[in-house]
């Protein structure tokens, strides 16, 4: 546990972003303190709609204890939480609410918070005022797409322990189309730019999400543009692509990941000089850099298998994750 101090001119800032919304690149100026809801969906106050010790995030940050806030800047056609923001309750996050979460977590020896949506961003003025409130809290990982403004992040620097980044797209094009954004590859290469030099490479992990039929226009771009720029920076490729079922006409997104697709990824990481290991369990590769140094699972564990054999774990909670990872070693 360690303390966050907010100083008076942050909390300044966040008002003034509550009154007149400039967070992000679609600089919608919305005055969320008058009940206004700009394009991400998001209020004056911190909701969140689902919460629990996530065992399937990287390495190098579990047990994470997750907290998904609702609202989000992309639309990203892909998403698999996009229905459960829409369907599921949401509640406020107040201090008291926040502590009980936070205790709950020391109980299941969760290592951090790990703050996410949608994207925990467009909350940013709601969780600047809320965590001035707080006495303490423990590590904090902040789950990010970095769809923002370079003044949104300078406000949030040096409370996260963590900046668990997701680079998604390699290109503006099939970011617009697979997202609704516009500006994307020029606004997050700069975003991570700043991050690199602000905050230094030992709190950053860039998490890029391998979309099958997008080796050539998104990973290999972007694999080569962190070994040109932030080749210090851990690097997480994920190969647990779920077909979502509003993605079943792209010609693309409506099928899993190809073995030959991940060893063709593998391969280019490898060439671009990007240290990365394997972690079977979870189809995730997590770069070789170290980072951060029982109640009742509530949520609904879902298991999905793909053509090829591959086992995927949406919302693990510990008991099934041991399971299959036993499983797995006696195979």
């Amino acid at each position: 546990m360690h303390d966050i101090i907010i100083k008076d001119s942050r909390l300044e800032w966040a008002e003034r972003q509550l009154l007149n919304c400039r967070l992000c690149p679609r600089d919608c100026g919305i005055n969320r303190m008058s009940g206004e809801i700009g394009w991400c969906g998001a209020g004056a106050e911190a909701s969140y709609y689902m919460e629990y010790v996530h065992y399937g995030e990287e390495p190098a940050i579990v047990p994470s204890h997750t907290i998904y806030l609702t609202g989000c800047n992309l639309r990203c056609c892909f998403c698999h939480t996009a229905r459960e923001r829409r369907i599921k309750p949401s509640k406020r996050l107040t201090p008291d609410r926040l502590n009980r979460i936070i205790e709950k977590g020391r109980l299941e020896r969760a290592r951090n918070i790990n703050i996410l949506g949608g994207d925990p961003t467009v909350n940013l003025p709601a969780l600047l005022i809320l965590f001035s409130k707080m006495p303490n809290l423990p590590p904090v990982v902040w789950n990010s797409s970095l769809y923002c403004s370079a003044e949104a992040l300078s406000a949030l620097q040096g409370i996260p322990d963590i900046y668990l980044t997701d680079f998604k797209f390699g290109n503006n094009q099939c970011a617009e189309r697979l997202s609704e954004t516009t500006g994307y590859v020029d606004v997050l290469t700069a975003r991570i730019k700043e991050l690199f030099v602000n905050e230094g490479a030992d709190r950053i992990i860039i998490r890029h999400l391998v979309l099958p039929g997008h080796i050539e226009c998104c990973t290999r771009p972007i694999l080569d543009w962190i070994a040109r720029h932030a080749n210090s920076v851990s690097v997480s490729l994920k190969f647990d692509y779920l077909v979502m079922p509003w993605v079943k006409t792209d010609h693309d997104l409506k099928r899993f990941l190809s073995v030959n697709e991940i060893e063709k990824v593998k391969k280019i990481a490898l060439n671009a000089g990007i240290n990365v290991m394997q972690n079977e369990s979870n189809n995730t590769w997590v770069s070789k850099k170290n980072h951060i140094t029982a109640t009742q699972h509530t949520e609904e564990t879902e298991i999905v298998i793909s053509p090829n054999g591959n086992v995927f774990l949406q919302h693990p909670a510990r008991e099934i994750t041991e399971l299959l990872l036993s499983i797995n070693e006696n195979n």
